[in-house]
């Protein structure tokens, strides 16, 4: 008669925590920030602004934050939409969007007002990172603007979903897709025109293929 060990019992894993997806509040931008300082920390386009990793971080979650901030004060309310994923019952945040509306002609406009500048601080950029970070800093978002007047004429008003990021610890389980379907499906409703997003990384372009993106090019 041959014995058999009992196997052991293998837990199941637990199910995700639930979550909600709703408007960012503002006591909440400090927290958003630091989701998409840690998720694009590596992007290419923040590496050439801040070379030195160590220093990156920080640049990226100061310059976020009060971009943030300017967003959603009562004149960026009227620009587009601050999207956050929130884990329940602890309310942490788990991930962000931010969804610029177009204008009736064309893309809506991302430059903050001089009282936008002022307010949130942003004068003082060269002074807490130097000259030549707030020279590059300028340097790129120019470039994106010129690469987004190009598709003007091909693609007429659009959204452009500008940040996108799901915290590190809280990717494959979704939330970015839901996200995403979220922005999209308000977005059209109140506006029905294309959706543009900008990306340089490999693995973001093939998310938003797979979630019924499709590429264009200035050339179109």
């Amino acid at each position: 008669m041959t014995e058999y060990d009992e196997a052991p019992e293998v837990p199941l894993p637990l199910p995700p925590p639930p979550v909600d997806v709703k408007l960012l509040r503002a006591d909440e931008v400090q927290a958003a920030a630091e989701v998409l300082a840690r998720s694009f920390r590596d992007y290419p386009v923040w590496a050439y602004i801040q070379p030195q990793d160590q220093r990156r971080p920080k640049l990226l979650a100061w310059v976020l934050k009060r971009y943030m901030r300017a967003f959603l004060t009562k004149s960026g309310l009227k620009r587009g939409y601050a999207f956050a994923v929130k884990e329940k019952p602890s309310e942490q945040v788990l991930g962000v969007v931010l969804l610029w509306r177009p204008s009736r002609t064309g893309p809506g406009s991302r430059k903050l007002q001089p009282w936008q500048v002022v307010r949130q601080g942003l004068l003082a950029l060269p002074f807490r990172f130097g000259a030549g970070v707030t020279h590059r800093l300028l340097h790129a978002d120019s470039g994106e603007d010129r690469q987004k007047e190009l598709l003007k004429p091909a693609l007429g008003a659009y959204w452009y979903l500008d940040y996108m990021a799901v915290d590190s610890a809280a990717q494959s389980r979704g939330l970015g897709s839901q996200m995403l379907s979220l922005c999209v499906r308000q977005a059209q409703a109140e506006m029905d025109c294309p959706v543009l997003v900008n990306t340089c990384s490999e693995a973001a372009r093939s998310f938003y293929l797979r979630n019924g993106f499709s590429e264009v090019s200035d050339s179109i």
